[in-house]
C-alpha cells in the first residue's frame, strides 16, 4: 500500500532533511537577517523541491510531483527544480498513480507555507495547514527573538490541537527562525 511508505520513520527522515536544508540556509543568510525574504523563500523552496523531487519512485514509476513558486509569491513562476508554479500551497508534494495526465491522487506526502510576516499573516498562512490533508504539514516563519518564536511555535500547536477536526495522524513540522540568534528552533508535533 502507498500509504504506507509515509509512515512515522519517513516523517521523522523527512523532517530532519527539511531542518538540515533550513539550518544550511540560516548560516549562508545569517549576515542578511531577513530583509531579503524572496532571497530566503527562493532557496528555501529549491532546495525543499530537490528534496521532494529526490523521493525514491517505486516499482510502476509513480514519484513525488512537486509544485512550487520560484518566488513564494502565487503569481511567480514555477521554481525550475519543480514540476509546476504554486498550488495550493507554497510548496506541495503530490504522489499520482503514473504520470499521465488526470491520474489519481494517492498522497499528499507534504504541504509547506512559509511567511516571514506579521503575526497575522502567519496564523492565517497555518490555517491553511491546519485544513490540510498531507501526511506532513511544514510551516516556516521567523520572528525577532528566541522568545518570540518560542511564543509563536506554541501559539501554532495551540491552534492545531485545538482543531475539532484533528486526528491522531495530523503531523507538523513548525520552524521558526531568531533573527537574534541567527538560527531555526522546531517542534514536531502529533
Amino acid at each position: 500500500m502507498v500509504s504506507s511508505a509515509y509512515d512515522n520513520a519517513w516523517i521523522t527522515e523527512t523532517s530532519e532533511a527539511i531542518c538540515n536544508v533550513l539550518d544550511d540556509a540560516a548560516k549562508r543568510f545569517a549576515g542578511r537577517g531577513t530583509n531579503d525574504n524572496d532571497a530566503w523563500t527562493r532557496e528555501i523552496l529549491a532546495q525543499l523541491a530537490r528534496l521532494g523531487k529526490s523521493q525514491e519512485r517505486d516499482s510502476q514509476g509513480r514519484g513525488i510531483w512537486v509544485y512550487a513558486s520560484k518566488t513564494g509569491k502565487p503569481s511567480g513562476e514555477a521554481s525550475p527544480v519543480a514540476d509546476g508554479g504554486e498550488w495550493l500551497f507554497d510548496l506541495c508534494w503530490l504522489l499520482y498513480e503514473s504520470k499521465e495526465r488526470g491520474a489519481q491522487l494517492l498522497v499528499v506526502p507534504l504541504v509547506m507555507e512559509m511567511e516571514w510576516g506579521n503575526l497575522g499573516d502567519v496564523i492565517d498562512d497555518f490555517e491553511k495547514l491546519i485544513l490540510a490533508r498531507a501526511r506532513l504539514r511544514v510551516m516556516v516563519f521567523s520572528d525577532t527573538t528566541r522568545a518570540r518564536v518560542n511564543s509563536l511555535l506554541g501559539k501554532l500547536s495551540d491552534l492545531a490541537r485545538g482543531f475539532e477536526d484533528s486526528n491522531s495522524s495530523d503531523r507538523y513540522l513548525l520552524c521558526g527562525y531568531s533573527a537574534e540568534s541567527k538560527e531555526f528552533i522546531y517542534k514536531l508535533i502529533g
